[in-house]
């Protein structure tokens, strides 16, 4: 059964970077199709919702007022960065020390650089355990692999390359809007490859050595220190 229909919507871009950020575009255009459907919208970038505890106030109280929260990161290590992870925290403990909190969705919306679709399954467990903790409808998650390649662009500016990006956005904002989950429809398109494979691997390789260059060590790029030892020891950790 469809929950009512939400009408206010907080975006909580999750991404460290202080400017333009692939989080941010895939935010503010899931946004865009919401506004459109008569939502108020409004969007915090928690690099600075997190500086004070004046800020940290109002990042809690415009949470508090929402009726749909979206959380927009990349994974960094396997997880959210922590930013993304204290404002979790920071709303989870405000909603446990109320014993009624009003009803709530939440969506997790994670981009990632690297192909394999699986990398992102840890941090989004993690984002649906914290709507679990907050008492906060679980209304599902959006994962696009490969998010570097959109080089923190607007969606609007790249074109055919991010058609499967915006018809799974396009169908997020339509459910989510009506009050319902993240329909799988969208799930499967947003995790279809942005290039071919063999493709991403090849620039992916290119910008290591550009930067090994840039940082003077690529003369060592090749190097893998930690292979024999780790080698080494796998045996002995799994008896």
């Amino acid at each position: 059964m469809a929950a009512p229909a939400p009408t206010r919507a907080l975006l909580l871009v999750g991404s460290p970077k202080p400017k333009a950020s692939t989080s941010a575009s895939l935010g503010a255009y899931l946004f865009e199709r919401l506004g459109e459907r008569d939502m108020e919208t409004q969007t915090l970038n928690l690099r600075q919702a997190l500086r004070s505890e004046e800020r940290r106030r109002e990042l809690l109280a415009a949470a508090d007022a929402a009726d749909l929260l979206v959380l927009a990161f990349p994974l960094y290590e396997g997880n959210a960065p922590a930013i993304a992870v204290e404002a979790m925290e920071l709303i989870a403990a405000q909603r446990r020390a109320r014993p009624e909190p009003r009803r709530q969705a939440f969506v997790a919306l994670e981009n990632h650089g690297l192909p394999e679709p699986e990398q992102a399954a840890t941090a989004l467990a993690i984002c649906q355990r914290f709507a679990h903790e907050a008492r906060i409808e679980w209304a599902g998650a959006l994962s696009l692999p490969m998010g570097p390649v959109l080089r923190e662009r607007p969606l609007g500016e790249i074109g055919r390359m991010v058609r499967n990006v915006t018809k799974a956005l396009d169908l997020a904002a339509l459910a989510l809007a009506s009050g319902e989950t993240v329909p799988d429809a969208a799930t499967r398109l947003m995790l279809k490859p942005l290039v071919p494979r063999f493709l991403f691997g090849f620039v992916a390789e290119r910008d290591f050595r550009k930067q090994a260059e840039a940082n003077g060590v690529l003369d060592r790029y090749g190097e893998r220190p930690y292979a024999g030892a780790t080698a080494g020891k796998v045996g002995t950790l799994a008896s």
